[in-house]
């Protein structure tokens, strides 16, 4: 828990502690600036529902694909359902679902329970009535350069969805990180024509998204790689321990 400082000199052993000591105060004098204070998830959406320019990108900072989480956190989606959005784009693992969409074929109407699977973290189930749009084997190329350096992309069996207020729901049968546009693409979805793209990612999904971003929101979620200290219970740091203290 916490920064460390380590310095290799040259110079006699106390000209290396100076500047180890040096280092430390320097990052201790712009702590402030590494505390992220972002928007919940009700803010976030209502800050994307006012935005001007779209597509908005909604950072789901504790539902990162990349970092370990479940994946199929439902905290964003939950709240674009309740506040009424439209012309949305959430990504879900959801193998279960998508077999059953497979099952019941192109064009038909679904009830799906998506979401909170792995576990509860992230959010819980949310229940729609949608349409199946496109059943696709999840299999893309990305000829551009992106995190990883992956050309040929596999997300598994995948089902976009059509939800209520056009809102559309990519399950995917593998955990997929969103480090490509081709994730959608594939699909026929055009993402700089959403009005909402949720990204469950931190850093790496920018290569991507950020040229056709019309704003981005990282939002304060919660889940395993949830960025805001104040989400988790400690038992053995020391205290004080900033920004908790």
């Amino acid at each position: 828990m916490g920064p460390s400082i380590v310095v290799v000199a040259n110079c006699e052993r106390y000209g290396a502690h100076r500047e180890a000591d040096r280092l430390a105060e320097e990052l201790w004098e712009a702590r402030t600036q590494f505390a992220a204070r972002l928007p919940d998830a009700p803010r976030a959406v209502t800050l994307a529902l006012e935005a001007e320019r779209r597509p908005v990108i909604l950072v789901d900072t504790g539902d990162n694909v990349g970092g370990g989480s479940a994946a199929d956190g439902t905290i964003l989606l939950a709240e674009m359902l309740r506040q009424e959005a439209t012309d949305g784009v959430v990504c879900l693992y959801a193998p279960e679902e998508v077999r059953q969409c497979a099952a019941s074929g192109l064009g038909a109407e679904v009830r799906l329970r998506v979401g909170g699977k792995i576990d509860r973290l992230h959010g819980e189930p949310v229940e729609i009535t949608a349409r199946v749009r496109v059943l696709h084997d999840g299999t893309y190329v990305e000829p551009k350069i992106r995190h990883g350096g992956k050309r040929t992309n596999y997300m598994g069996l995948t089902a976009l969805v059509e939800a209520p207020g056009r809102n559309l729901l990519v399950l995917t049968s593998q955990r997929h990180p969103p480090f490509s546009l081709g994730q959608l693409t594939c699909l026929g979805i055009q993402p700089e024509q959403q009005r909402i793209l949720v990204v469950k990612a931190a850093i790496a999904y920018k290569a991507a998204y950020a040229p056709i971003a019309g704003m981005i929101i990282e939002v304060d979620t919660p889940g395993l790689t949830a960025v805001n200290p104040e989400r988790f219970a400690y038992r053995h740091i020391r205290r004080p321990m900033f920004p908790q203290d």
